[in-house]
């Protein structure tokens, strides 16, 4: 099966299912995570022609857990991200976001991936990563 047809029928069985149960937040506040399933995310991309991010994590991850209270609450951060990016969260080690992190090889938490707008991976970042370091990779994804 083709990797588009892949990535729809994806977006197919995830239609419904909330791929992050994050509330919306300022840039102040952190990154807006998107409530929403995979096939709109990948719509929207291609109609605002913006990569995704996608913070692939498990609920008892610590590392995850630390992430979110520092690194994208960070302003470089949630600046950033916020303005250039579709950003999504899912839950990848439970319910349908299990199928997201088999089609994307997630294994390792916390997983974040810089997705273009076809849904094909650009870039890979395993682990904890800090608003620095974050930033960095951010600023080099076209």
């Amino acid at each position: 099966m083709k990797a588009g047809k892949y990535i729809l029928w994806i977006g197919v069985l995830l239609s419904g299912y909330t791929m992050a149960q994050v509330k919306k937040a300022s840039p102040q506040t952190g990154v807006h995570f998107l409530n929403t399933d995979w096939k709109h995310v990948l719509i929207m991309a291609k109609q605002m022609h913006k990569p995704i991010f996608v913070d692939a994590y498990a609920s008892w991850c610590v590392p995850c857990q630390e992430m979110r209270q520092t690194t994208f609450k960070d302003l470089r951060v949630s600046t950033r991200f916020n303005a250039r990016y579709i950003n999504v969260a899912v839950d990848a080690d439970k319910g349908p976001g299990k199928l997201f992190a088999d089609y994307y090889q997630v294994t390792n938490y916390p997983t974040l991936l810089f997705i273009n707008e076809d849904g094909q991976l650009i870039k890979r970042i395993e682990g904890f990563t800090d608003a620095e370091q974050l930033s960095a990779v951010a600023d080099n994804i076209k």
